[in-house]
């Protein structure tokens, strides 16, 4: 059947609601309802299928920057054992703003 339009639809649900003369007209209009019925539920499986799709292409993409944000953060341990062991703080300092330098050339 393809894709339902708004219209499609709209005329049909106005058919259903007048109804029919005879068995047979309602015979033909029940197997158009279950037919476009069955079309919703297929386009409605695609479109959820693709709203999948995107949700994990989006997931990917947060994780691929998690892990190049994660390689561009300096590894900060030299520093902290450098306080550790009773260093200058104003040393440190500088060391820490080299770092910090460094970060915000990478933003």
């Amino acid at each position: 059947m393809g894709i339902v339009t708004t219209e499609y639809a709209e005329k049909l649900m106005k058919r259903c609601q007048i109804g029919t003369r005879n068995y047979n007209e309602a015979n033909d209009l029940h197997a158009e309802c279950y037919g476009t019925i069955g079309a919703l539920v297929q386009e409605r499986d695609m479109l959820r299928t693709g709203d999948t799709c995107v949700r994990q292409c989006e997931g990917t993409a947060y994780r691929i920057e998690l892990m190049r944000l994660r390689r561009e953060l300096p590894d900060l341990s030299p520093v902290i054992a450098w306080l550790e062991n009773g260093c200058d703080p104003k040393e440190a300092a500088k060391e820490l703003r080299i770092y910090q330098k460094r970060m915000r050339a990478n933003v």
